[in-house]
């Protein structure tokens, strides 16, 4: 079995690189992607929470703002 360890030795790049390919596998594999309980539960509660009060959200525009400063 492949441990998490055994990529400590890579550069951050090829980790990337790696994680991008295996993301791209999971995507087109038909496998249907099993969550925990306890994300499904937080996601419901912070969808209700918006819905509640959709002023606490944020625009796209802006979402994509922030993630562009963030790699900045």
């Amino acid at each position: 079995m492949i441990k998490a360890a055994d990529f400590e030795h890579l550069p951050v790049a090829e980790k990337l690189r790696l994680v991008t390919q295996l993301w791209d596998q999971i995507a087109v594999s038909g496998e249907p992607i099993v969550l925990p309980d306890p994300v499904i539960s937080e996601a419901e509660r912070r969808f209700d929470e918006m819905v509640a009060d959709p002023s606490i959200g944020i625009s796209e525009e802006e979402m994509w703002r922030q993630a562009s400063e963030k790699r900045k």
